[in-house]
């Protein structure tokens, strides 16, 4: 935990455009579909897919959103 939060701190004070998204329990399938919220977990995120992961994080690069925040992410 201590490492986690001195990279996130080191991330965050830089001037790099970053997005740290926090996923909750990762399982295998092929559902695609997500929620995300700043700062926080979705309300009764129970687990998210890798496929839902890699989406989410494609449709963030390309549509430019969240930049600078920190996400959790779950479906």
């Amino acid at each position: 935990m201590k490492d986690l939060k001195g990279m996130e701190k080191v991330v965050t004070e830089s001037s790099l455009n970053w997005t740290i998204v926090r996923p909750n329990w990762l399982a295998q399938g092929q559902d695609e579909q997500y929620r995300a919220q700043v700062g926080a977990l979705p309300a009764k995120a129970l687990k998210t897919s890798f496929r839902a992961l890699a989406k989410f994080m494609l449709d963030t690069v390309e549509g430019r959103q969240y930049q600078r925040q920190i996400l959790g992410l779950g479906k």
